[in-house]
């Protein structure tokens, strides 16, 4: 996989990851499957916790947060640019 390489190479840090690849719902399932593999490079754990970071800080247990998140990544909000990171998703 690319962002294998890319992530463990060093040419991508973690925080990389989740602030600049898009589009976010594909490293968010990359993020998952990596998350749970033993052979991930370990630069998912940086961007594991950055991700963490943002849904505790961005969402937390705001309802409307987490609304929104789901319309943006089922695309049922006309705004939502789909090619965008995941910081942008977490976004406000």
């Amino acid at each position: 996989m690319q962002l294998d390489h890319l992530l463990g190479t060093g040419h991508l840090g973690g925080a990389d990851l989740v602030r600049e690849v898009a589009p976010a719902a594909l490293v968010l399932d990359y993020l998952n499957g990596a998350g749970r593999r033993t052979d991930a490079p370990a630069r998912v754990g940086a961007a594991l916790a950055e991700t963490a970071v943002l849904v505790r800080d961005r969402l937390g247990v705001d309802a409307a947060a987490w609304r929104r998140v789901v319309a943006r990544l089922s695309e049922r909000d006309p705004h939502w640019d789909p090619l965008a990171p995941v910081a942008s998703l977490l976004a406000p």
